[in-house]
Parts: C-alpha cells; sequence; structure tokens
C-alpha cells in the first residue's frame, strides 16, 4: 500500500497544494477501501482459483500431445476473462453504490473533491491495484502449471508480464463500465449482471461480427499477440467466418470503451443526488 500511494502521490505534487491535499486524501481514501471489508476476502479468494485449478492438474499429470498448456487454457477462459469480469464488478458496483448510501464519515470528507474525482479515482487507482493482484495470480498458476511436464509454455516472465498489461486494460475497461452503472442505475447490479451475461459471455461464443465489439474478444485479440504470437489457431474455432481484429483495432476499440465509459462515469457522478443519511 505504501509503495502505490507514493506512486500516486508523486503524480500529484505539481497540483498546487489545496487540490493537492484533497486529491492525495481521495487517493489515499481508494486505496483503504481497495482492501477493506469483504470485497479483498471475495476477490482473494477468485483470484486463487486459476492458481488452485493449475495445481489440481498439475498434480493428476493433465498434459495431452497437440494440446495447448493448460496455463494457456487457464490464462484464456479464467484470468483474463470471468475473473476479470467478476473482480471489475466487486468493486465497480460496490464502491459507488456504498460510498453514498452507507453515511461514511469517508464519503463527507471527500465531497471537497468534485465527484467527477472520486469516479476517476474508482477506475485509475482500482485498476492498477487489481492489475498487480492479478499479475500474483497469473505468476502462481504459472507456477504451479510448470510442476507438470506440459503445463506451461517456456517463456514465464515475459508471458506473465504481457497478461498482466492484458488484464490492466481490461480491468480499467471493466471498471470504467461498471462505475458508470453503479452512479446511473438503482438497480445497477441487476444491470451490470444481466449486461456482461449477455455482451460478454453469451455474445463472444456466437459467431457474429457482433462478437467483435465486446472488450472479451478484443482482450483476447490482445492476448494472442503479446502471448501467442498472433496465431489464431485453436483458440477462435468457435467464431467460425468472423474476421478477428487485429491488434490495431482491439486497441481502438478498448481504448474508445474506456474513454466512453469514463466519461459517462464522470458526467453521471456529478449530476447523482446524495440520496443516504447524509442527506437527513
Amino acid at each position: 500500500m505504501t509503495l502505490v500511494r507514493a506512486f500516486y502521490v508523486g503524480l500529484l505534487r505539481r497540483v498546487p497544494p489545496v487540490k493537492t491535499r484533497a486529491a492525495v486524501a481521495l487517493v489515499e481514501f481508494t486505496i483503504r477501501r481497495v482492501f477493506s471489508g469483504k470485497r479483498i476476502s471475495a476477490t482473494l479468494l477468485l483470484l486463487m482459483v486459476a492458481p488452485a485449478v493449475a495445481g489440481a492438474l498439475a498434480a493428476l499429470g493433465a498434459s495431452r500431445p497437440g494440446v495447448a498448456p493448460f496455463f494457456d487454457q487457464l490464462t484464456f477462459h479464467l484470468s483474463l476473462h470471468i475473473t476479470l469480469v467478476l473482480t471489475a464488478m466487486v468493486y465497480g458496483v460496490a464502491l459507488t453504490s456504498s460510498e453514498i448510501e452507507d453515511g461514511t464519515a469517508g464519503y463527507l470528507f471527500l465531497t471537497a473533491c468534485p465527484r467527477w474525482q472520486v469516479a476517476l479515482a474508482h477506475v485509475l487507482v482500482v485498476s492498477p491495484i487489481l492489475a498487480i493482484l492479478t499479475g500474483a495470480s497469473i505468476a502462481l498458476t504459472y507456477a504451479a502449471a510448470t510442476l507438470s511436464p506440459a503445463g506451461a509454455p517456456m517463456a514465464g516472465p515475459v508471458v506473465i508480464l504481457a497478461d498482466t498489461l492484458i488484464a490492466w486494460i481490461a480491468l480499467t475497461a471493466y471498471l470504467a463500465f461498471f462505475v458508470f452503472c453503479g452512479y446511473a442505475f438503482k438497480r445497477n447490479l441487476a444491470i451490470s449482471v444481466g449486461t456482461m451475461l449477455v455482451w460478454e459471455f453469451l455474445l463472444p461464443m456466437i459467431p457474429t461480427k457482433f462478437a467483435t465489439l465486446t472488450v472479451t474478444l478484443n482482450t483476447r485479440v490482445l492476448w494472442l499477440y503479446l502471448a501467442q504470437q498472433g496465431e489464431r489457431g485453436r483458440w477462435f474455432r468457435h467464431l467460425t467466418g468472423v474476421d478477428l481484429p487485429n491488434y490495431g483495432q482491439a486497441s481502438m476499440f478498448l481504448s474508445v470503451v474506456v474513454a466512453l465509459f469514463l466519461t459517462l462515469a464522470m458526467i453521471t457522478a456529478m449530476n447523482r443526488s446524495v440520496i443516504g443519511r447524509e442527506a437527513a
């Protein structure tokens, strides 16, 4: 936590003193919320699923000729998909829905900052922290997979770093969406879950061009180029007849998604009324 705090404080040194103190307080408060309550426990449990499965597969000697190492399969299906979505949802929805309604003194203190800054902090402060935790999970998964002769690829550090970078990009996109939902809708959890089930879990499995308009598929394209040398191979057999975006197109799509939902989140945060106990 100290290193993360020092990083963000260093970015704010050139801001006028009063604004610096408010911004530093906002960063510190957001970091504390990341590591407090049931959120961090749920996140750590989610992040331990892939290493546990890799360890079990290695113990069982799960490897077959011509089949991708199960580290890659766990990364493709779990670490860079299901785990990312659920982790981002835990924080994106929980932080935004609780900060007003729970009546904490922390929220009252942070009203000195414009609300758009609070929304911005929810994304830009939380996403790198979750990406680091995800990277640690991926490293543990790789370590467990190496216990099997064909469990993991040879270029371990390079693959882990690439996967962590991809996780950071995807988490930023998901968090921006969930923070927007948290501020924009009263039933934000239902809307978030419904949208993810249809758009990020079901649609990427259907061979249609609309699959290319999902964060899931574009994240996997980045993974394909950064960790798999751009070889489509076995990874997208279910998308027969669909032209995958290239690296540049996938990067542009994810950038647009982040910018769009981050802007919407900041706008809705500024326009949201205080409806919790603070309003009394």
